[in-house]
């Protein structure tokens, strides 16, 4: 009921009540976790709600989920690692544990661990009934760290294929064709990228950039102007780009 200041409430008195209660601690752990991620509180109470329920899949979760908020991956590793070696979980429980062990395990550079977690969740959401290009979206933020071009340019298809309107793999696609001197190709995939962008402006930033690259190899001075001039109408405050210099052509970022 989105009443979040009753619930802390109320598990407070029942912790209260029942002192070291790793179903209270758990519940309350994970309530704070959701209103405030650094919350030291929280990631105490999951402590120990793993620590006196050690065989509970969704305390080590959610102390993982805690671990990885707060930049302490090891933890986040040791307790998904822990938790899928639990009885009777369910495909979509695995398929959480798998991608958050699978980003956790890249964040210390455990490239093989990372890989291995990344693949076993993406067997399981490919036979979901529900795809969720979200889950496969992380295995390609780990692929494109670690310069895994042909394999991420693969999973990128079968979101697409999937889900055709998901725009950051849109806009993934465009970025390759750039890079291959395909500009006719890319120009048409950051079209898509950009019906698809919703209100994310670094996408469209990026897309307009590709098409203004694009349009300048097609020989489309008219339309490369026009990139440009949506280009220069919004900047990025941070790393503000050029993308349609009149000689030589950017190289590919």
């Amino acid at each position: 009921m989105n009443r979040q200041a009753d619930a802390e409430q109320i598990l407070r008195k029942g912790l209260s009540a029942h002192p070291g209660s790793p179903v209270l601690e758990l519940f309350l752990g994970e309530l704070l976790m959701d209103v405030q991620s650094d919350s030291l509180e929280a990631g105490q109470l999951l402590e120990h709600s793993v620590r006196t329920a050690p065989r509970d899949p969704e305390a080590r979760h959610s102390y993982a989920r805690w671990a990885h908020m707060n930049l302490r991956e090891r933890i986040c590793v040791t307790q998904e690692k822990a938790a899928l070696l639990l009885p009777d979980l369910d495909d979509d429980t695995v398929l959480k544990m798998n991608t958050l062990l699978g980003v956790c395990s890249g964040r210390i550079e455990d490239a093989a661990g990372a890989r291995a977690a990344f693949r076993r969740a993406n067997a399981i959401n490919l036979r979901q009934k529900t795809y969720d290009p979200a889950v496969a979206w992380q295995y390609v933020q780990f692929l494109k760290r670690f310069g895994e071009d042909a394999e991420l340019q693969s999973i990128a298809g079968e979101i697409l294929e999937r889900v055709p309107e998901f725009g950051p793999a849109r806009l993934e696609r465009a970025k390759y064709f750039d890079r291959e001197g395909q500009p006719d190709k890319a120009a048409e995939a950051a079209r898509l990228a950009l019906q698809n962008a919703g209100s994310d402006l670094n996408v469209e930033r990026e897309a307009h950039g590709i098409l203004a690259r694009s349009f300048t190899a097609l020989g489309q001075a008219d339309n490369a102007s026009r990139e440009q001039a949506w280009i220069e109408a919004h900047p990025d405050p941070e790393m503000p780009i050029r993308f349609l210099p009149t000689s030589p052509p950017p190289l590919n970022r």
